[in-house]
């Protein structure tokens, strides 16, 4: 899948891109993640833009090394046929395009893969080749990862860079090397939830997230007409805390121990369920973590009862802006310091005693963090469908003192209840995207009940066999 992305979504998921993953393993009943998300710079000598190395390519080679059953070449091959034969346009590449499309205009790359002949740029349903990125890809096919960090491809990757005005050498390309980490793993009923535990990522706010809305009851506990409220306000909290460690020098990975759970539990006592406050009153001082939105997700299980959700980012629609030569992919820029990425927030949940997993989901897009968790929440303890999960309406906290963002299809009784409690509403577009499998019962103790779904607001793909 993350191949295939490469090819039929480059605006935020190219060979290029960086991300994470977490992974639950049925045979060993064990949780892993690996993080492939280089760690941030200051600034390029000369101004130049900071280029991340294509870390996720190393990133699922490490995957692949640990849980892989297909061969290499098969998991690749498919998206270099794509490439080279052609593919059409989906709806969401080319909605991608149109918004890039005054920046892709300056690059002759973008216009050489991305453009029509009569001028304009292509729309969705129009047919497209990519044959330098088919050439990549049979190199990384044949060759392995490695081929993109040290050989012919490796020198085109820093040579393109270079052409491009950015800032990667070929001896940090060269370096690169993915982390094996343990996951944040907290209490989901009978059992465990994981996430991501780098401050790159947003996986610590969404533990803090968690913490207050499953593990503290918040939600089981409230009223129906408190629940949103509930959510928003503990939304707040979970980032404000989580902004905390971001912005601390050197910060790297949170450790969630008790002197951070009875901090926030302390904290959460200030909740009333009557009134919103302020953002302030929850930030204390303390600046929101910048984040950016544009990325991609995916999940996958298989029958034996292993499950992958992984984030994908670029950082920013298509990445640097323009198209590596000799590559044909853009690339992603690097992160500064205390930005997250609204795409690596995915999640799994297993049960390290019946070895069975039952959930993952990763989102992308604004309030993706918190809509992975009110998802996982919905589906694992207010029994709810993931179909009714995914789709149900959302809102997002911003703005003003108390701002808060709705769906257009927030109903009627929603709005009341958060206007009752001081909210200004806001309409807003789609929020967020979330991809999400779902065993109510376990896999694979019972696979018949299993269902994926993608969300209507991302024009993505699910799909099944047996």
């Amino acid at each position: 899948m993350f191949f295939t992305l490469t090819v039929t979504k480059p605006s935020a998921a190219s060979l290029g891109a960086v991300g994470g993953c977490v992974y639950y393993d049925a045979d060993s009943r064990s949780f892993s993640a690996i993080d492939f998300t280089p760690a941030p710079m200051r600034a390029a000598p000369g101004g130049r833009p900071l280029v991340a190395p294509p870390a996720a390519v190393r990133g699922m080679a490490a995957l692949h090394a640990r849980y892989g059953i297909l061969p290499w070449a098969e998991t690749v091959g498919p998206a270099e046929a794509l490439a080279r034969f052609g593919h059409a346009v989906s709806r969401s590449l080319a909605e991608d395009i149109a918004r890039a499309a005054d920046e892709l205009a300056q690059d002759s790359g973008m216009r050489a893969v991305f453009g029509r002949p009569g001028g304009g740029f292509v729309q969705e349903g129009d047919q497209i080749e990519q044959l330098e990125l088919a050439a990549a890809l049979s190199q990384i096919r044949q060759r392995g990862a490695g081929a993109i960090f040290a050989g012919p491809l490796a020198n085109a990757y820093a040579e393109g860079v270079a052409a491009i005005g950015g800032d990667l050498d070929i001896a940090r390309l060269r370096a690169y090397t993915p982390r094996a980490l343990e996951p944040i793993l907290r209490r989901a009923g009978d059992h465990r939830i994981a996430f991501l535990p780098t401050l790159t990522s947003n996986g610590p706010q969404q533990a803090r997230l968690w913490r207050i809305l499953v593990e503290g009851n918040a939600l089981s506990r409230a009223a129906r007409d408190v629940r949103l409220h509930a959510i928003s306000e503990a939304s707040v909290l979970a980032h404000a805390e989580f902004a905390r460690l971001a912005y601390a020098p050197g910060a790297d990975l949170d450790a969630f121990d008790d002197a951070a759970v009875d901090r926030l539990d302390s904290r959460w006592d200030a909740f009333d369920p009557a009134r919103a406050r302020a953002l302030g009153d929850w930030l204390e001082g303390t600046q929101p973590a910048p984040s950016e939105v544009s990325g991609a997700s995916l999940v996958a299980m298989d029958r034996n009862g292993g499950a992958a959700a992984c984030g994908f980012t670029l950082y920013r629609n298509f990445g640097a802006g323009r198209m590596l030569p000799g590559v044909g992919a853009p690339p992603a820029l690097l992160a500064p310091p205390g930005v997250v990425s609204g795409a690596l927030g995915p999640v799994v949940v297993g049960n390290t005693n019946t070895s069975n997993v039952f959930l993952a989901a990763g989102g992308s897009g604004a309030g993706a963090s918190t809509a992975v968790v009110v998802v996982a929440a919905q589906a694992l303890v207010g029994n709810e469908t993931i179909n009714a999960a995914v789709g149900s309406p959302r809102f997002s906290r911003g703005g003003g003192a108390r701002t808060i963002f709705v769906e257009a299809d927030v109903g009627q009784d929603a709005r009341a209840a958060l206007q009752a409690r001081g909210y200004e509403l806001q309409e807003s577009p789609p929020i967020a995207r979330v991809n999400a499998a779902f065993c109510p019962k376990g896999l694979p103790r019972d696979q018949d009940a299993c269902d994926i779904r993608t969300d209507w607001r991302g024009n993505g793909l699910a799909s099944s066999a047996q």
